[in-house]
């Protein structure tokens, strides 16, 4: 069987449906860890989200046609959360999530590195996201990529669930006689 290509997009707005719906199904498998009240609020921010209109902007990963996965991007901490006391003014990565049927084939890896080409092409070096220890697998993705904890950006939630951040430093290109070590 040959490699399907994946393709990763900006969305547009006939994206929003298949979005929504793989949001919710990437993010169900934490349904276990909420309460039902608190499920139903959460997979309603979910889908809200998909019409944020403070986001820069959302990414798509498709397969043969298919939305499978989703990232957005956001400029600023006032942006993505509301806090500009967060004192972030850089991209600002939310709602990676990947449809389970098609995970193992490097499409949140390849969200992320096009979030990462995004946030060089905008003039930044540091690209910020958040997540929780619900989240074991999205933080083992996230540090073998080279994200790192970035300790003065955490904070602890409405809920009371302590929000780490991890950032990503985009390297400034090194001259070029350093730039091969065997």
């Amino acid at each position: 069987m040959e490699q399907q290509e994946l393709i990763i997009r900006q969305a547009v707005k006939e994206d929003h449906e298949a979005i929504r719906h793989v949001l919710i199904k990437s993010y169900s498998q934490y349904e276990p860890q909420f309460t039902e009240e608190g499920w139903q609020n959460y997979s309603a921010a979910l889908a809200e989200a998909v019409d944020n209109p403070n986001m820069e902007l959302m990414l798509v990963a498709e397969l043969e046609c298919q939305v499978v996965g989703t990232l957005q991007m956001f400029r600023s901490s006032e942006q993505a959360y509301d806090k500009p006391e967060m004192g972030i003014t850089s991209a600002i990565v939310r709602f990676l999530g990947v449809d389970p049927d098609v995970r193992g084939k490097g499409i949140a890896e390849s969200l992320l590195r096009k979030s990462i080409e995004l946030t060089q092409s905008w003039g930044e070096n540091v690209l910020y996201l958040h997540t929780s220890d619900k989240m074991q697998a999205a933080i083992r993705l996230y540090e073998r990529m080279g994200f790192e904890r970035a300790l003065d950006k955490e904070f602890v939630n409405q809920n009371g669930t302590h929000v780490k951040s991890y950032q990503y430093v985009i390297q400034k290109e090194q001259p070029a006689r350093s730039s091969h070590h065997s």
